[in-house]
C-alpha cells in the first residue's frame, strides 16, 4: 500500500512505544519514497544508537545530500543549529526528517516553515512528543498532522483531546504498551463543511 508524505506526530508517555513505531514508519516511507532521512537525536536516546550519528551538521548533510544517501542522526547542540539544519532541507527538500522529542526545543522559526511547506519540499517531518498540547505547540497542530496517541498521562493535554476532539481520557490512560488511537488532522472531520465544487486541495 502506498504511503503518502506528511506530518506525522507520536505523542504519549515514555515507554509506550511511540518511538518505536515512529522509526518503522519513517523508514518504510523513505524506502518507498526514495528519502534519506535526518534524525534530530535530542537527547541521545538509547533507541537512537542503532543510526550511524554525524559529530556536527555538515557531515550529517553531507550524508543525506551526498553521493550515496543514507540516513544519519544529529545532535543539535542549540536552536539555532536545529534551525540552521531545518533552513537546509528547506533550501534542497527531499529528504525525511525525524525529531525526537519535539519539547526538548524551544520555538524552531524554520522547523514551523518546514511544518507549513514539507509538501512542496518533499520533507515529511515525524515528530514525537510527550504531551499533546505543551509539546506539540500550535505550528504543528495547525498544520494537519496525522497524530498516533499512545497512553498519555499530562492532565492538560488529555483535558485539550476531550474537549476538542471528543476522547475519552479514561480510554488513553488505559492504553496498554504499542497501542494508539489515531488523529487525523489532515482529513476533515464529521460535522465539516463541504468544499465548493471546482475547489482544490493547496
Amino acid at each position: 500500500m502506498s504511503r503518502s508524505l506528511g506530518l506525522f506526530g507520536y505523542v504519549g508517555a515514555t515507554q509506550t512505544g511511540k518511538t518505536t513505531l515512529a522509526l518503522r514508519e519513517l523508514e518504510e516511507l523513505a524506502a518507498e519514497h526514495r528519502l534519506p532521512a535526518l534524525v534530530i537525536d535530542s537527547r541521545r536516546a538509547s533507541n537512537l544508537a542503532r543510526f550511524e550519528h554525524a559529530s556536527d551538521l555538515e557531515r550529517a548533510l553531507r550524508a543525506v545530500y551526498g553521493r550515496d544517501p543514507r540516513p544519519i542522526a544529529w545532535t543539535p547542540a542549540n536552536e539555532e543549529e536545529l534551525g540552521r539544519a531545518c533552513r537546509a532541507l528547506d533550501r534542497v527538500g527531499r529528504c525525511a526528517l525525524f525529531v525526537d522529542e519535539l519539547g526538548t526545543w524551544r520555538r524552531v522559526p524554520e522547523l514551523e516553515v518546514l511544518f507549513r511547506t514539507w509538501a512542496h519540499r518533499r520533507v515529511p517531518v515525524f515528530v514525537t512528543a510527550q504531551n499533546f498540547g505543551g509539546d506539540l505547540g500550535q505550528a504543528f497542530l495547525a498544520c494537519g498532522p496525522r497524530l498516533r496517541l499512545f497512553r498519555s498521562t499530562g492532565p492538560a493535554g488529555l483535558d485539550t483531546l476531550r474537549r476538542w476532539y471528543g476522547f475519552d481520557p479514561a480510554r488513553l490512560l488505559a492504553l496498554p504498551d504499542f497501542a494508539f488511537l489515531p488523529l487525523e488532522l489532515d482529513r476533515p472531520r464529521p460535522g465539516a463543511i463541504a468544499p465548493a465544487k471546482g475547489e482544490s486541495r493547496r
